[in-house]
């Protein structure tokens, strides 16, 4: 008996990235919005930390979305007819 590609191996762990990627991304986006309340010199750095880790995260996001196709069981299939939007 195979084991089920979407149950387990490398699709299903790029595919358990996406939930910690997007709390990382809205953690950082509080922050930056916390930001927004302070002074300016302390408000400016807190909110130019959070903008360059939310840079980080969606180039992350990016790199997830480029093996989440690499590692689907049904690339060759969506590589005809086109990735689902």
């Amino acid at each position: 008996m195979s084991a089920n590609p979407y149950e387990e191996g490398p699709f299903r762990q790029v595919s358990d990235m996406e939930k910690p990627l997007a709390t990382i991304h809205d953690l950082l986006a509080g922050i930056a919005f916390i930001a927004e309340t302070l002074g300016d010199e302390e408000g400016s750095a807190i909110q130019r930390i959070a903008w360059l880790g939310i840079r980080e995260c969606k180039a992350a996001e990016e790199l997830r979305g480029d093996l989440f196709r690499l590692t689907h069981p049904r690339r060759e299939h969506f590589e005809k007819e086109g990735w689902p939007t």
